[in-house]
């Protein structure tokens, strides 16, 4: 091997340098429990009782509320 190639080394996802952090990992399984929670309710028959309406705007809530926590639990930047 030449001295200026290196050897490759497996990066595991969400190790320093890849760009995934955890918070982002939190917001994929938060949407993933959401879609979950959602699709049961379907099956059980819980959102067949509810208004439309309703149902939109709790979704939109909860997305928000996701994506609210997503976006506070990042690193904060401090300037000198």
């Amino acid at each position: 091997m030449a001295s200026h190639e290196r050897e490759a080394i497996p990066v595991l996802p969400g190790s320093p340098g890849t760009g995934m952090r955890f918070v982002t990992v939190y917001l994929s399984g938060y949407y993933l429990l959401l879609i979950a929670a959602l699709v049961s309710l379907w099956y059980g028959g819980v959102l067949g009782r509810l208004p439309t309406g309703w149902v939109l705007i709790g979704l939109v809530i909860a997305v928000g509320l996701g994506a609210a926590v997503f976006f506070t639990s990042g690193k904060t930047v401090t300037r000198d």
